[in-house]
């Protein structure tokens, strides 16, 4: 959080863990967003 607070979220995003995954959600399509979001986020809690 010292990070976030300090150097802002971009900041933090960058750093490259292990243990983190980013899920994207782009809501410009918004007749499959949440489907996108969906399978993008089943992917790395099935993996």
């Amino acid at each position: 959080m010292s990070i976030i607070k300090s150097k802002g979220r971009t900041a933090y995003l960058i750093i490259a863990e292990d243990s983190f995954c980013r899920v994207n959600h782009d809501y410009t399509d918004t007749a499959e967003a949440f489907i996108n979001w969906k399978n993008e986020l089943e992917l790395v809690i099935f993996r």
